[in-house]
Parts: C-alpha cells; sequence; structure tokens
C-alpha cells in the first residue's frame, strides 16, 4: 500500500513579494485496501518551516488521484521552495513530499521605450501602460496607501533610449512602443538581452516603419519580429471596419486569467486601427504562435521564443489612439500580465528531473567565481563559474539525489534547485519481464533474465555464474599444462642423456 505525491505546479515559477501564487499538486493511491475518506492530511510547507503555510484534508479511493490547490502569498524576496506532504504510514515515505524551487522578486524591472512621447496627461504613447504597471505609484507619493507595485516601470523616450541601459540595468522587461526604428547599437543591445533571457514587447503604432521592422527586426540575423507586417487594417473615421478580439478560452498563461470573466473581458474593446500580420503559409514552418486573434481573423497577439528569451508582439497600440481598450476594464490585468509573463521567463528552469544537470546563470563580472554547492544531505561540492556569451554559468551534474540543492558563493545570494524523484519509483508492483530488460538495456549492453519463481531458477543461475566466472577460473588449466609441460621436459632429458651414453 502506498500514497505519493505525483507532481507539483506552480502558476509561475517567479512572483514577486505579496503576489498570489497557486500551488498545485496531483496525489495518488498506488494501493488496493488504504480507503481515505475524507481523512487524509496535506500540508504545505515553505522553506524550511516546521509549521505548515496551511493544510487540508482530502479523499482518496484506492487506485485513484486527486488535487490539491494551496494559495501563498510571500512576504520576502529570494529563492524560496514549496513542499507538499501528505499525512500517510505507508511503504515508502520517501513519495509521500514534492518540492519545487520559486523565484520571489522585490520589484519586476520593466523599460518603456516611448516612440511618441508627449507633455501632455495621456496623450504620450506609454501614459496609460505607465499607470497600469504602477497603479499605486502616484497613491504611494501622497501617502494616501501603502501598497506596493510588483513593477518597477522606467519611461525613456526614444532619442534617450542609450544601448548601456540594457546592459547595465537592472531590468527584465522591454516594451518598444511605437517606436519607428532603432539604431544599429541599440538592435545588437536588445537582441543580446532577448537572447539572454529578457523579455520583449511590442506595441505598434502610426510611427512604426513597417520596411524597417521587416528588414532589421525580422532578419535572420535578428529574428526578433513574430510576423512581418504588410499593411494596416480598420480605420478611424469608419466605425463599419472597426473589430474586437476574440473572446476565446486562452490556454496561454499570458491569458489565461482572462479564462474568468470577473478578471474582465477583452471582447468590451473595440479596436480601430491595426497592423496586419502576415502568417506562414503552415504553422510548421513558422517560429510564431498566436496567442489571440480579431474577428476580423487578424492576429492580435503573437509570440516568438528567441534564445533563453521570449518577444511579444500586439498588433494593436498600447496607448489610446487605436483603440479605447485602456479605459476598459480588462487593460490593467492584460499589461500586468503579460509583463510578468515576460519576466518570469528571465528566470531559468530551477526544477528538474533528478539526475540532470541544473545551470545557474550570473553576470558576466562573475566568471572566475567558485560557488559552493549544498546537496540535500548535506555534503558540499565546488564549481566555477565559466564564460558562455555576455553571461557566466555555473552547471551542475550530481543530482541523482532527490531534493533541494543550494547553491551560493561570495557577492551571491543563496539560490535553490530541486530536483525531482521520478514517479515511477513510486510505483511498488513487481515490473514485468518486458520493463526490466528495457531498464537494464540502458544500464549495459548484454541482459540476462532469470525468473526466481521457476524451479530451476538456483540451476540456471549457477550455469550463468559459471559462464561468467569461466575467464577467472582458467588459471588453473593454465597451471596445469605448465606442470605437465616441465615434467615432460624432465622427462625427456632423462631419455636424450641416456641415449647419448
Amino acid at each position: 500500500e502506498n500514497v505519493s505525491v505525483e507532481s507539483i505546479e506552480l502558476s509561475a515559477s517567479s512572483v514577486g513579494v505579496g503576489q498570489k501564487v497557486l500551488i498545485r499538486a496531483e496525489l495518488r493511491n498506488h494501493g488496493s485496501a488504504s480507503n481515505y475518506e475524507g481523512d487524509l492530511q496535506v500540508r504545505l510547507l515553505v522553506n524550511d518551516e516546521v509549521e505548515p503555510a496551511d493544510e487540508t484534508a482530502v479523499s482518496l479511493k484506492p487506485g485513484e488521484t486527486g488535487q490539491v490547490l494551496f494559495p501563498h502569498q510571500f512576504s520576502e524576496p529570494g529563492s524560496a521552495t514549496v513542499t507538499i506532504e501528505i499525512g500517510a504510514r505507508d511503504a515508502l515515505d520517501s513519495d509521500n513530499r514534492r518540492s519545487a524551487s520559486v523565484s520571489v522578486l522585490d520589484r519586476i524591472g520593466i523599460l518603456l521605450v516611448d516612440g511618441s512621447p508627449s507633455d501632455d496627461w495621456l496623450k504620450g504613447e506609454t501614459d496609460f501602460l505607465k499607470i497600469a504597471l504602477t497603479p499605486f505609484e502616484e497613491a504611494q507619493a501622497k501617502k494616501t496607501v501603502e501598497a506596493k507595485d510588483l513593477m518597477e516601470a522606467t519611461v525613456v523616450p526614444l532619442e534617450a533610449f542609450k544601448p548601456s541601459s540594457v546592459r547595465d540595468g537592472n531590468m527584465s522587461v522591454i516594451v518598444l512602443a511605437n517606436v519607428p526604428s532603432l539604431s544599429v547599437e541599440q538592435v545588437e543591445a536588445v537582441s543580446a538581452f532577448v537572447r539572454n533571457g529578457g523579455g520583449l514587447w511590442l506595441c505598434l503604432g502610426d510611427k512604426v516603419d513597417t520596411g524597417w521592422y521587416n528588414k532589421v527586426l525580422g532578419s535572420d540575423v535578428n529574428g526578433l519580429l513574430p510576423m512581418n507586417l504588410f499593411s494596416l487594417g480598420g480605420s478611424l473615421t469608419d466605425d463599419s471596419v472597426r473589430t474586437r478580439v476574440v473572446a476565446s478560452y486562452f490556454e496561454h498563461p499570458a491569458l489565461s486569467l482572462f479564462n474568468d470573466r470577473r478578471n474582465g473581458n477583452l471582447a468590451d474593446a473595440d479596436l480601430w486601427r491595426w497592423h496586419r500580420l502576415s502568417e506562414p503559409e503552415s504553422s510548421a514552418t513558422g517560429d510564431a504562435t498566436i496567442l489571440a486573434r480579431m474577428e476580423t481573423g487578424d492576429a492580435f497577439l503573437a509570440e516568438k521564443k528567441v534564445g533563453k528569451g521570449v518577444v511579444l508582439q500586439m498588433a494593436s497600440s498600447i496607448d489610446g489612439d487605436w483603440s479605447n481598450m485602456p479605459v476598459r476594464s480588462c487593460y490593467l490585468p492584460l499589461v500586468q500580465q503579460i509583463a510578468s509573463y515576460l519576466a518570469d521567463q528571465v528566470t531559468p528552469p530551477r526544477n528538474f528531473p533528478a539526475g540532470a544537470t541544473f545551470t545557474h546563470y550570473l553576470p558576466e563580472k562573475d566568471a572566475g567565481k567558485r560557488l559552493t554547492v549544498k546537496a540535500p544531505d548535506g555534503t558540499t561540492s565546488i564549481v566555477k563559474a565559466s564564460r558562455r556569451g555576455t553571461q557566466a554559468v555555473a552547471e551542475f551534474a550530481q543530482t541523482r539525489q532527490p531534493g533541494t540543492y543550494e547553491i551560493t558563493g561570495e557577492g551571491i545570494g543563496k539560490v535553490k534547485f530541486v530536483a525531482q524523484a521520478s514517479t515511477r519509483e513510486s510505483i511498488l508492483e513487481r515490473m514485468s519481464k518486458e520493463e526490466i530488460m528495457s531498464a537494464g538495456a540502458e544500464l549495459a549492453s548484454s541482459v540476462d533474465y532469470i525468473d526466481a519463481s521457476e524451479e530451476d531458477a538456483l540451476a540456471k543461475y549457477l550455469e550463468l555464474d559459471g559462464n561468467r566466472t569461466f575467464g577467472r577460473e582458467v588459471w588453473k588449466y593454465l597451471l596445469l599444462a605448465v606442470v605437465i609441460l616441465i615434467f615432460a621436459e624432465i622427462v625427456l632429458q632423462r631419455i636424450f642423456g641416456r641415449v647419448r651414453a
């Protein structure tokens, strides 16, 4: 009889302080007799705390699977772990808990490059966006509320956008809002930023140079444009050609919150003008994924993975020039969710199968530093960070033991990685011959199989063992042959000695 925590999933691998994260775990009852009727205790543990942050009781019948969902908010930034633990005494205790690593951020740095700034209130390209990303900033300045924004948005006009601000700044996301074009140096900085894991959000508009976007951002060298621009759709004067976003079921994490209409409805906003995006003839040949469409069939939001980062492309503008979305209830959750999603891509995976190699990314200046890795059993190892492109990386491969691995170094905060055991280890049933042969083939070039339940199993084993050890016992026969040869030589010497005499 065995009950296990099969999997643990987080709504985001990185969250902000005070931001709610959903922790979902799947439980499985592998037994045939143990029946839990609302009395299987499930606890949520955070970091090294002994007392649970939350707990519940569930039912789980023999052979059945079930789920639990815990919401949690972190009060401090840093690298953290969450653990789901079940209170069951069974044949295998080690699978009664499963952990996951989560990165808790103090603030998410976002750089807003404004391609059409204005001194008039709410007339600049990024004015609405800045308010939606940092709604508590003005209230904090007036000391009317104590709430803190998760985002830290910095607005720069295009002419003040310096490549050094990308290389040296603490930015997770860059937004190009109605930017006509960029200089060669700016493109190189943005391209390196994305390929190293940054998030780029392209918000189009009337200032955009479509030829430059297609030729430069969409080139094979840069590859920063999910879909080429080929014409304009809609009208600012003719209401009959306006459109809306299709309110379908969204599977993508950047839009999935709109499946609950309490978070707003994208279809409430009217789109007056937009860029038509050129779709590949076959989805198999294109790198872009369309996340949302308009009622006209045109793509509204598209995504492309570039290196370790991701680029999102919105066909309309982010301000109020081409739509009334900024004054609709869906606008704030939309921009907050997209920014959080893009920032989440910056953090490399910190949950991995036991036995796999994990990688810790560091600034280029940390190349050559020696870091200490602490394994789940308390043993420590030293790894050295090496330069890779514009970053430094430290890799560790000795992770066969499931659990939490902590990596630290001089001037480097503690970061937690979690090696998760295979769910196959929770299956205590006897493996079939085919499964044994398949598993053995991964470990050796040849596999011998003996069924211990057969009557002649011992005889088969002794015969097999004898064949295997023949190479170690052949020395006896060689020694006997040598003795015979020596004896024969002595006899022959005496015979030939008599003949001569």
